[in-house]
């Protein structure tokens, strides 16, 4: 696995109501002054790069994981990109869609990783 990210910004709708979320008000999160920073790292290196964006931006840091974990992230990974599996994953942050910013990394594969 190579150690290049894609940080691709999504949007999505939320409440604007205050009450507390993750040391943070729903409306802070909702106004787009607080992004969330979401990425799936194995290495750590994706997650250095998350850190440093949340640091810029005062985003909030949400790791992504596979909700079943895998035993061999090369073979497994390299299998799911063959056979264009979507394994389910889980977020390390609640109520996702109240933020209107969100930076997703993920690690480069060897072949090439598009998001979808």
């Amino acid at each position: 696995m190579g150690a290049a990210v894609l940080f691709a910004s999504l949007a999505a709708c939320g409440d604007t109501s205050s009450s507390e979320k993750n040391g943070k008000t729903q409306e802070e999160t909702t106004s787009g002054s607080v992004p969330l920073v979401a990425y799936f790292s194995y290495s750590g290196n994706t997650e250095e790069v998350a850190q440093q964006i949340a640091d810029r931006t005062g985003g909030t840091m949400a790791q992504i994981e596979r909700a079943v974990p895998y035993d061999d992230v090369n073979a497994e990974g390299e299998e799911e990109l063959n056979s264009n599996a979507r394994p389910e994953i889980t977020v390390s942050v609640d109520n996702v869609d109240e933020y209107e910013t969100i930076f997703v990394g993920y690690p480069k594969m060897e072949q090439g990783f598009t998001c979808v």
